[in-house]
């Protein structure tokens, strides 16, 4: 699987999740403080999703906690809620989201390759472990995946970092 770790800056502004206004940057010239992180984590050519008890299925992420870098936070967030051990990560990207009538907050995102898949290590209060997925994979609401998943960020990161072209 080719990927794609850095490149010009690509910015785009749209509609997310739940219908708040995102702006997403991928290759950013600079980046600015995140509270939150997401991955695109690769297992073995295949997308690892984490399934969240509310949402459905999502990429794996979370809150950087208190003390933590955002890289901390995301080799913990893998860890606890695919069992996922991270061989490299690479920060490829940030959006902000606008929530109305709320402060906007940033999320980084990362592209992350595991090595191994540790079912003992998922802790994660929120989610029941790994989904394996084809790269080619469209998620829809309909299949069960989280609206944090079929608003436009995943799949524009997916196909910038892998060079994937969903056919719809």
């Amino acid at each position: 699987m080719r990927m794609v770790l850095w490149g010009e800056e690509d910015c785009v502004s749209f509609r997310g999740a739940y219908h708040h206004r995102v702006e997403l940057k991928l290759f950013p010239k600079e980046f600015h403080e995140a509270g939150h992180v997401v991955a695109l984590a690769l297992y073995q050519n295949q997308l690892v999703f984490t399934r969240h008890k509310r949402r459905g299925i999502e990429w794996p992420g979370g809150k950087v906690e208190k003390g933590e870098s955002p890289l901390e936070a995301m080799v913990r967030e893998l860890k606890e809620e695919t069992g996922g051990v991270a061989r490299s990560v690479w920060l490829v990207g940030q959006y902000t989201v606008f929530p109305a009538g709320e402060t906007p907050f940033v999320k980084n995102i990362y592209v992350a390759v595991i090595s191994h898949l540790v079912q003992h290590y998922v802790t994660g209060e929120d989610t029941y472990g790994p989904v394996l997925c084809d790269p080619n994979i469209h998620p829809s609401e309909e299949q069960g995946y989280s609206p944090l998943v079929c608003d436009g960020v995943f799949d524009r990161v997916r196909q910038t970092v892998l060079k994937i072209r969903s056919v719809y």
